[in-house]
């Protein structure tokens, strides 16, 4: 049987045992919207998608019913790291590790493109 994702959505709210009214008020929509995503009649933007994923603690791929494994997080992550990534107080620390990560891929490429250009000035 195919998981579409109204079933996954279906299921999930069943989880978590509330109503799909005070879900609906969680994620910022209206409850009719989301009761149109539970019957696959309409899609949500892929903004809903990870407001959704992140509510039912679950990865995208999880939710569409592309694969059976939950986890929003490679399967290499320990708990410990899973439980710092969660960790309210360590949202700071994580913003700036991505912010680095950005500056250096952006200072590599700026580099390698200086590098190529230099290559080609010399031939």
């Amino acid at each position: 049987m195919e998981i579409t994702l109204g079933k996954r959505i279906k299921q999930l709210v069943g989880e978590k045992k509330v109503r799909q009214q005070q879900i609906a008020a969680e994620l910022g929509i209206n409850a009719s919207t989301l009761s149109s995503y539970v019957i696959d009649y309409r899609e949500p933007p892929i903004e809903k998608l990870k407001k959704m994923a992140e509510y039912f603690d679950v990865s995208i791929d999880y939710l569409t019913g592309y694969t059976q494994s939950r986890s929003p997080y490679p399967p290499h992550l320990s708990d410990e790291a899973i439980a710092f990534i969660k960790d309210p107080q360590n949202q700071m620390y994580l913003k700036l590790a991505m912010d680095m990560k950005g500056i250096i891929i952006s200072t590599a490429s700026q580099k390698e493109a200086f590098n190529s250009e230099k290559l080609v000035s010399n031939e």
